[in-house]
């Protein structure tokens, strides 16, 4: 595989299908190739390749290289992989990270696979209810943070106030405070719920993102929609699997008491006799 602007300009552009086409060739390769391009690039791809596939190409690369590649993944997705590594491993990239990819990273590890929290974006753009649009929008420009169709609003204690929605919030006058046109949340998650049950909710065909609190009702971030419903996240596959087991074999055991009722049922009135 050769290096060209092309092949650059491919994956800089189609990250995901990039992934997908190189999750054929071997680890050796996809390795020897991801040292060759900018570590952003590599990022952005490894993103979009299984967390293990991604654990094992890192694992492989050199120290810098590899914690570089990590600290600038997004933070589900950073976790996933990271979770595939062993401790040592971890250790020795942690020690190459900036601090605050570090400190990011181990405030998610610490919540087990299957919470929430294990996935909870903490460094989501958020705003003050107190807020002026024209303040609003400086600080969305210049942040260089990842947005969400969803801006949530928190005070300097970190509670809850409510969301604007960024496409009302680009054509609202500058003036305008954020309290004005904020609106109530219709759905707040806890850090501390079962990961699976935030799966199959009807508000995901509105929102991007949903705000996550710990149990004082703090905001600790927020759950974004594409890393719940990554096709290749092996832990919702896993629960998912689990879902379907539970479901079938409910289903199996309704269905041999039918057969034995049947059996113990009388068939006519004269054996009922």
């Amino acid at each position: 595989m050769n290096n060209d602007p092309l092949v650059t300009s491919y994956l800089e552009t189609h990250p995901a299908a990039a992934a997908s086409s190189l999750h054929q060739v071997s680890t050796t390769e996809l390795t020897e190739f991801l040292t060759m391009i900018s570590p952003p690039v590599a990022s952005s791809v490894l993103t979009h390749m299984m967390p293990t596939v991604a654990a094992d190409v890192l694992d492989r690369l050199e120290d810098e290289l590899a914690a570089e590649i990590l600290s600038l993944m997004p933070n589900e997705a950073a976790v996933l992989t990271m979770r595939s590594l062993n401790r040592n491993r971890q250790n020795a990239l942690y020690s190459k990270m900036p601090q605050n990819a570090v400190l990011r990273l181990r405030l998610q590890m610490r919540y087990p696979e299957a919470l929430v929290g294990s996935l909870v974006d903490p460094d989501s753009v958020t705003l003050r209810p107190d807020q002026r649009v024209s303040s609003a929008l400086l600080l969305l420009r210049e942040g260089g943070q990842r947005i969400s169709q969803q801006i949530y609003l928190i005070d300097n204690e970190r509670h809850l106030h409510g969301y604007v929605d960024i496409k009302n919030l680009i054509v609202t006058r500058e003036r305008t405070t954020l309290s004005r046109i904020m609106k109530k949340v219709p759905l707040v998650l806890n850090v501390r719920a079962p990961l699976h049950s935030a799966e199959d909710l009807d508000v995901w065909l509105d929102f991007d993102s949903l705000p996550a609190v710990d149990r004082h009702g703090a905001f600790q971030g927020v759950l974004r929609r594409d890393a719940l419903m990554r096709e290749d996240h092996s832990l919702l596959t896993s629960i998912s699997s689990e879902k379907e087991f539970t479901r079938t074999r409910t289903a199996l055991s309704d269905i041999l008491w039918l057969i034995v009722s049947s059996m113990l049922a009388p068939r006519d009135k004269k054996e009922a006799r």
